[in-house]
């Protein structure tokens, strides 16, 4: 009883300023807003980040108007798929049949490309020196068919992944190899995945669910303009994807943990 009547009083005597609904004793989890790095409660989306030259998300297909979205079943053939960043950079979508459609990952919208199609960039990316590219996406084709995040004539860089083998491949222009991943993609599978290479020092690094693929180094000169993105080749089959986004800088080590605390967040994946 005396220690109750002690603990009391000491209690009673805490300046009522110093007690609020967020005193807590013991650990503590900080929950941030939608997109957060985890832990710090600040917000960060793509435009976080200088460099930023090209985004895509499904849920805007019309930058600067993100509520404005087309109907469930919509057909985007030959229209612009809206660049969010400063760059007004719009992906001018294949004459194919591309498809958007609502509700499709995490109550977010994605776009169906056949893969068979090619997506062109508005404006050729000059090759800045280095790069980091971000994608989430899944796909279902024929073993024979090629799926490309970005790409362009010989001397590009080019980031892309056959079916069959199911790797990720970072090349000049399909000339010279500079990485393969070693995680194997499956069909049907959603994927958060980002590149990063930087020409002059040659390094090089794929990462895959928010963990290392494969990484490494190889020096090239790359002279040629990236003039695609989201496009495919083959027979059979179609991607999805819900965004895409490029910076022409290679980000830092907690940037990219950050950025893919965000699509983690936005895409549950």
């Amino acid at each position: 009883m005396r220690r109750f009547l002690t603990a009391l009083v000491l209690l009673l005597a805490i300046p009522t300023g110093l007690l609020s609904a967020q005193t807590l004793v013991g650990p503590t989890t900080m929950v941030g807003p939608v997109g957060s790095v985890r832990g710090s409660g600040s917000s960060v989306t793509p435009a976080s980040y200088s460099g930023l030259i090209a985004w895509y998300s499904a849920d805007c297909i019309n930058a600067g108007a993100c509520a404005s979205q087309p109907s469930n079943g919509t057909n985007l053939a030959g229209t612009n798929w809206s660049d969010r960043s400063s760059s007004a950079n719009n992906l001018a979508l294949a004459s194919e049949t591309i498809t958007f459609s609502t509700n499709v990952l995490n109550g977010l919208p994605a776009i169906t490309f056949p893969t068979s199609s090619t997506s062109t960039f508005n404006t050729a990316i000059t090759w800045p020196g280095a790069e980091t590219v971000f994608i989430v996406f899944k796909y279902s084709a024929s073993s024979s068919a090629q799926i490309q995040v970005i790409a362009g004539p010989t001397d590009s860089l080019q980031w892309y992944s056959y079916v069959t083998p199911a790797v990720w491949k970072l090349d000049k222009g399909g000339v010279v190899n500079i990485g393969t991943g070693s995680n194997t993609l499956s069909q049907s599978t959603w994927y958060q995945a980002n590149m990063t290479y930087n020409s002059t020092s040659g390094a090089w690094a794929i990462r895959e669910a928010e963990a290392a693929d494969a990484s490494g180094t190889s020096a090239q000169s790359i002279t040629a303009t990236q003039t695609t993105a989201m496009a495919g080749f083959g027979v059979s089959g179609q991607i999805v994807v819900v965004e895409e986004f490029v910076y022409n800088v290679v980000l830092t080590g907690p940037q990219i943990t950050a950025l893919e605390g965000y699509l983690n967040t936005k895409y549950g994946i």
